[in-house]
């Protein structure tokens, strides 16, 4: 929520699968929105299921922005739902980047699907606490971070 709200006003195609990032996006006059049809989570307002996976696969995406609920090491980076986790994994093999948004509350946090491991990034945007990833397995990995 907090990238939508610093979108700059200019002409922009976003798709998106919370209604709530589609909301705030529109508040700038430049952007084109597109949300993706299917069924809404309760517990986080994402859309995901078949639908939102048929739509993914018409659009051309050139940086996908990727929110995980949780990272750790072994495990990636993962969510608690199937169907986002199948969403998230359709748009990585869609998008040229991969940004992921990573809040360091998040670290060390394993829930039960994983849909990417550094390898499927490009870049990982975190907190100051970013340091707690294994930098040398960062770097093999070639994954760019950046502390916000």
């Amino acid at each position: 929520m907090e990238l939508a709200r610093l979108l700059p006003d200019i002409k922009l195609s976003i798709v998106t699968s919370c209604p709530k990032i589609a909301l705030e996006t529109t508040k700038k006059h430049s952007h084109h929105v597109n949300i993706v049809g299917g069924t809404i989570n309760s517990d986080n307002c994402a859309i995901s299921g078949p639908q939102a996976i048929s739509f993914i696969k018409e659009v051309n995406i050139d940086t996908a922005f990727l929110v995980p609920s949780g990272y750790f090491d072994y495990q990636g980076f993962t969510c608690g739902n199937y169907s986002e986790c199948e969403l998230k994994r359709a748009v990585i093999k869609k998008a040229n980047k991969i940004v992921m948004l990573l809040g360091s509350y998040k670290l060390d946090k394993t829930l039960p699907f994983t849909f990417a491991t550094l390898k499927d990034i490009d870049y990982l945007i975190s907190d100051g606490k970013a340091e707690s990833f294994k930098m040398d397995t960062v770097t093999k990995k070639k994954v760019t971070i950046i502390k916000v």
